[in-house]
């Protein structure tokens, strides 16, 4: 078993689900740091927060030691790393943190379950593989709907890493409460358009760009106070 510290959290995941890219990340401490910077930077002590593509639950795991941890809801589609995501909430403490195994979809999509593609680096799995790709397998998951999830869940934070599959989401209404999305974008996957899409339906619903905490690819998303 690989053993790795980042911010205080004690991630253990087995040696067959690394690559030496992972290792080199998690080791340099640069595994989603950007996403940790802005979470840290942003969560409050009474926040709920939401984890979309939970990979090793380090962000679970980090957000669980700051704020209650029945608060802490991660969603993981990987098979594997869905039982190690929770195992490392368990072994951070973070015991009433729970850990969804499935693919999170739109809610216009009907079907029970969904094909999610495995890749040999476990944070590259994705709904939509790029054509060619190298060392993947196909699994059958769980196809759990954006909209039930949030209703579950009840977040006022949410952070989302699902390697492209965010691109469909935000058709649902988002919760009242919600008042901060990180996620990372994916342009390779969807173009400019695709991002442009992301930005306009967020902004319908009133969330606007936060540069604190912004980093590249990872983008924050803050509620805007209503007019007045």
């Amino acid at each position: 078993m690989a053993e790795f510290q980042l911010n205080g959290v004690t991630l253990v995941i087995p040696d067959d689900l690394m690559t030496d890219q992972l290792t080199r990340a998690m080791t340099s401490g640069k595994y989603e740091s950007s996403e940790a910077d802005a979470l840290l930077r942003h969560l409050r002590p009474r926040d709920r927060f939401l984890d979309l593509g939970a990979g090793a639950g380090y962000l679970s795991s980090l957000a669980g030691a700051a704020i209650r941890a029945r608060r802490v809801t991660g969603v993981e589609a990987g098979p594997e790393m869905a039982r190690v995501a929770q195992a490392n909430l368990q072994r951070n403490g973070i015991e009433g943190g729970v850990i969804h195994w499935g693919a999170v979809v739109p809610d216009s999509y009907r079907e029970a379950e969904i094909t999610f593609t495995v890749r040999r680096s476990f944070w590259a799995s994705t709904l939509t593989p790029p054509e060619g790709a190298k060392n993947t397998r196909a699994v059958v998951v769980p196809a759990l709907r954006f909209g039930a999830v949030l209703a579950q869940a009840d977040p006022t934070v949410l952070s989302i890493d699902i390697e492209g599959g965010e691109q469909d989401l935000f058709d649902t209404i988002l919760p009242a409460d919600l008042r901060l999305i990180i996620m990372e974008l994916h342009p390779a996957v969807y173009g400019k358009q695709g991002t442009k899409r992301i930005f306009d339906a967020l902004s319908a619903q009133g969330f606007a760009y936060c540069p604190q905490g912004s980093k590249a690819g990872t983008v924050v998303f803050e509620r805007l106070p209503p007019e007045v």
